[in-house]
């Protein structure tokens, strides 16, 4: 771990750009809280720093949007140390009744190694019914090939 920060510090001395993954101390765990819709996204980080015993700084409430608008949930982020079961052990939040969700981030559409259609996986790919239609088009045997140096001008 000392490794990792010495590194980083270096990286941002010398103001180079890089990407790396948080560490599992610095991982903060999402819930998904259902509320009224008058209720704002102040109001909920304010009670619920006060639910939580922990700086309102560290709640982080964003309001999530569905298909057909706006909804009525909340992600709520807060650091790995706070206990989720006194979390949702609070049914209400200042006199408004509050349901608490697992956050479930949403998957990509799974797509077939195979034969590149949606739907479906390549594990699941040896169904028949549906490669049949188009079928796979295989490249015909050429025999032993030769490779040889090539010059390509522009």
């Amino acid at each position: 771990m000392a490794d990792y920060q010495t590194l980083i510090k270096e990286l941002r001395g010398e103001e180079f750009e890089f990407y790396t993954y948080s560490t599992k101390d610095q991982l903060r765990k999402k819930l998904v809280i259902k509320t009224a819709a008058f209720v704002t996204e102040e109001d909920l980080k304010k009670q619920l720093s006060e639910v939580t015993q922990i700086s309102a700084e560290n709640v982080q409430c964003t309001k999530m949007k569905s298909r057909s608008g706006e909804s009525h949930s909340f992600l709520i982020s807060v650091p790995k140390q706070v206990d989720i079961k006194n979390l949702k052990s609070e049914k209400e939040i200042d006199r408004i009744k509050v349901n608490w969700q697992k956050y479930n981030k949403a998957q990509k559409v799974t797509q077939c190694h195979r034969c590149q259609k949606f739907g479906h996986g390549s594990s699941n790919s040896a169904l028949r019914e549906m490669h049949q239609t188009p079928p796979h088009k295989r490249v015909p045997n050429q025999g032993e090939r030769k490779y040889t140096s090539a010059v390509y001008q522009l």
